[in-house]
């Protein structure tokens, strides 16, 4: 593989997880904006998000 092919490809990775946190990001700010008893009947949980994400910022703390 040349120089070019993996920077290419590392890229397209970083791309990729981009897209997935604004995904995730929107869809947290469209949940978040509904009322507290309909967040509460889908189970959303109140927590505040420095106690939801992990330290490297991929999902839910396993402490």
């Amino acid at each position: 593989m040349s120089f070019s092919h993996l920077f290419v490809d590392r890229v397209g990775h970083y791309a990729d997880r981009w897209r997935i946190m604004r995904a995730s990001a929107r869809i947290r700010r469209l949940i978040d904006a509904l009322p507290p008893h309909i967040r509460k009947d889908i189970g959303w949980p109140d927590t505040p998000l420095s106690e939801f994400v992990r330290r490297d910022g991929e999902g839910p703390s396993r402490s």
